[in-house]
């Protein structure tokens, strides 16, 4: 935690340092008490030090996915299977009885938490990285997470308030179900923790469809729209469609990183429109973060990365203008440097694909003599983008940036690329900022 915490202090030394010393230490504890193959029956004392110990390589995996070296993102990679072994030790879905105590209460949603938790780091790993998910959604049983009033009450008597007001959480398979299922009428609601947890299931469920569309049988040469049946594709649509409705209905939902109630609903909404981009590109096979190579992340990206136009692309681009809209009335510079530092790293991987995603659908649309012809949602669109360039570039026209098909989306990226370009904690933001200038440069040659 010391660790983490000096990271967001602005001392990358001492956290370096610090992060030498918890490391080792917690890697002898793994091999000496679960490694060595004398291990106590469980127990309470023991299932507390299995948690205790997961917490801690989950905290050590937070300071090292992101940098290439000092420390390296391979170490990170490694991590994550022992907090595989530790988490699946006694069963994943395993939870602490619960005598109706405030005490025992704790310790059930410490696990609970601990648990669903690294599940959504194991889906960043996936996101980041394109790497298979290590726990399947189909695993996870347990309940979804309490709200954050019931989790942040200081006293019995205030938890026991929010506790008799509160519907109880719904079985996390439920919830899942009940997104996807066209004939509920009643979705469940869900905590903002909970809705955080479900949208990464949907991810991972989008991102394995994707993985099964590149299969021999239909395997293709370039990165396009995922392969997936049309029904398919529906399903999870009107499941993120769902979600939303449920991440509305929660008084805890906002998109204010400095919300009392905590940053994940705003995170979550973010992971919402990635939810959207991947339904209609493989933005991770083609971005290639894992070279950590601005210039070949750009250039993959731009060569193997394809979109169709239609209705469903037309509203997955409107997500990702919408997303960048809020920084242009605000003004860039000043988001840049006082907000962004307030967004996760999960935020900044949205943005990366949001602003690739709306160049290529900008590039589709601004071609000579479309066809077909846009549509009317595809001349609002472009208009609304237009605007937003018109507003931060004085001087430009309108005819000008629609004179090619790449330089409104060259002029787009900019605008997406200059939200990063300040000298952020971590060496990933930074790498996604770098990344969009090069794409942008890559556009700016084919004007």
């Amino acid at each position: 935690m010391a660790a983490l915490g000096a990271r967001y202090c602005r001392e990358p030394d001492t956290s370096h340092h610090l992060y030498q010393i918890a490391k080792p230490v917690t890697l002898e504890h793994v091999r000496r008490v679960f490694l060595s193959g004398t291990m106590p029956a469980a127990s309470a004392a023991e299932d507390n030090d299995t948690l205790e110990t997961v917490q801690a390589l989950l905290l050590l995996t937070s300071v090292s996915s992101w940098f290439i070296n000092n420390p390296p993102y391979l170490e990170a990679l490694s991590i994550r299977s022992l907090m595989e072994t530790l988490v699946r030790k006694g069963g994943l879905n395993r939870l602490p009885d619960h005598d109706g105590s405030w005490s025992s209460w704790i310790q059930r949603e410490r696990v609970k938490r601990t648990k669903l938790i690294v599940f959504c780091f194991f889906n960043i790993h996936t996101i980041v990285f394109d790497l298979p998910p290590v726990i399947l959604t189909e695993e996870v049983a347990m309940e979804l997470p309490c709200t954050e009033k019931e989790w942040q009450a200081s006293r019995a008597d205030i938890w026991q308030a929010e506790r008799s007001q509160s519907p109880g959480e719904p079985i996390f398979q439920d919830a899942l179900t009940a997104l996807f299922n066209p004939s509920s009428s009643e979705v469940e609601r869900f905590s903002s923790l909970g809705g955080y947890v479900l949208i990464h299931a949907i991810l991972q469920d989008i991102w394995l469809m994707t993985k099964a569309g590149r299969l021999p049988v239909s395997r293709r040469s370039r990165f396009g729209p995922p392969p997936a049946s049309t029904q398919e594709i529906v399903a999870v649509e009107q499941a993120l469609e769902r979600w939303c409705q449920c991440w509305e209905r929660n008084q805890e939902s906002s998109i204010d990183p400095l919300s009392p109630h905590g940053p994940l609903s705003f995170t979550s909404a973010a992971l919402l429109r990635l939810a959207y981009i991947r339904l209609n590109a493989d933005c991770g096979s083609a971005r290639q973060l894992q070279t950590w190579d601005p210039v070949q992340i750009a250039f993959s990206l731009k060569e193997n990365l394809h979109v169709r136009r239609g209705d469903r692309l037309t509203r997955a681009a409107l997500h990702c203008a919408h997303a960048l809209s809020t920084p242009v009335k605000l003004g860039l510079s000043f988001v840049a440097h006082s907000q962004v530092v307030l967004w996760s790293n999960q935020h900044a991987l949205c943005s990366l694909e949001c602003a690739v995603l709306l160049a290529k659908w900008l590039e589709a649309i601004t071609v000579d003599r479309p066809n077909p012809p846009l549509t009317e949602q595809e001349i609002r669109l472009r208009d609304f983008v237009l605007e937003m360039v018109m507003e931060v570039q004085h001087g430009v026209s309108r005819e000008w940036l629609l004179a090619t098909n790449t330089r409104l989306s060259a002029a787009i990226t900019r605008l997406w690329a200059r939200l990063f370009t300040a000298d952020y904690i971590w060496e990933m933001v930074n790498l996604i900022g770098r990344s969009l200038n090069s794409y942008a440069d890559l556009l700016e040659r084919d004007v």
